[in-house]
């Protein structure tokens, strides 16, 4: 459901980083404020909700703030009077913003409230790399990681609007290597026992995470093993294209028969392959031509070019 109103946030977490200990490459991990504990999750269509109703999961006189990429040095702009948002309302969230920087949970954060298209708050403190002391800037930019998954699906979800691809496609439509997927029953990561799938995988089940994969770095599950074998579904800079990466995830045996269950997976990786073979561009040219270009999210992409490697924030997790 399309909501006009949004409030969000990007930050760099400090929380569980040991003195001097510095994580790897630049990145930024989504958090959710709910009271004065973050939380490592975006629940966008909760956010929403919240918001509406203007209280916390706990019944408190709170704002969910959500992951962005937003500007604002540091300051404050107060909502216009045509606006409904209160200002004094507002400066809590800022304020908020400002305790978590102060207190050492986070090394920095960015805010916005947003409504039909008009920015009520506007605010940013704290450091884009706590060893340089650089400040975080307007232009800031932070590494979006799950939240690639709307904008697939956002791609997925045009191709639908044009009658090209159908809910109930079965997904061996576009993949053919799916179409003798067989369903995980008993072992181990090297040797187990599955059986065929009695259903199809569908558009639908890969879209709503009950397609029946998983994800290598879970390691909850011998399926979870077999996905690390071949650099599936980790944190690892895969080594194939969308294509050949898809011919290896079809060789993994499922979790559950698809559209029975629930599991947060590489579901949304199936979907931006399929975006692929429909539209006949890769993801990332299908992503500048329908999404970013039109509107104008210049600074997204799968990667971060050298010159823009400055603004590019610091990861601290």
């Amino acid at each position: 459901e399309h909501r006009s109103d949004a409030v969000i946030v990007g930050c760099v977490m400090q929380d569980a980083l040991q003195p001097g200990q510095h994580v790897g490459a630049e990145t930024v991990v989504p958090c959710r404020i709910v009271e004065h504990d973050s939380q490592h999750a975006c629940v966008v269509h909760m956010g929403w909700e919240l918001l509406d109703r203007g209280v916390d999961a706990s019944g408190h006189d709170r704002r969910l703030l959500l992951t962005c990429t937003v500007a604002g040095q540091h300051r404050r702009r107060k909502a216009d009077d045509a606006m409904t948002f209160d200002n004094d309302r507002l400066g809590r969230v800022a304020d908020l913003a400002d305790w978590y920087v102060s207190t050492g949970k986070v090394g920095g954060a960015q805010v916005q409230v947003a409504h039909e298209g008009k920015v009520a708050l506007r605010h940013t403190v704290g450091l884009a790399d706590i060893e340089e002391g650089s400040p975080l800037t307007d232009d800031a930019i932070f590494r979006i990681y799950s939240m690639t998954k709307p904008i697939t699906s956002v791609a997925l979800m045009q191709l639908y609007e044009q009658g090209l691809v159908l809910l109930e496609d079965p997904v061996a439509r576009f993949i053919p290597e799916f179409a003798d997927a067989r369903v995980w029953v008993s072992g181990n990561g090297v040797a187990h026992t599955t059986r065929p799938a009695s259903k199809a995988m569908t558009v639908r089940d890969v879209l709503t995470h009950t397609s029946g994969l998983t994800y290598g770095f879970f390691n909850s599950h011998p399926v979870d093993e077999l996905y690390s074998q071949d650099q599936l579904g980790d944190f690892a800079t895969p080594d194939v294209t969308l294509e050949a990466g898809m011919q290896r995830l079809a060789t993994k045996p499922l979790l559950f028969e698809p559209g029975t269950s629930w599991n947060y997976s590489v579901s949304t990786d199936v979907c931006g392959r399929i975006v692929e073979v429909v539209s006949g561009q890769t993801l990332d040219t299908y992503f500048d031509d329908h999404l970013f270009t039109p509107l104008g999210m210049t600074d997204t992409a799968f990667s971060c070019p050298e010159v823009k490697l400055p603004r590019l924030a610091s990861n601290y997790a």
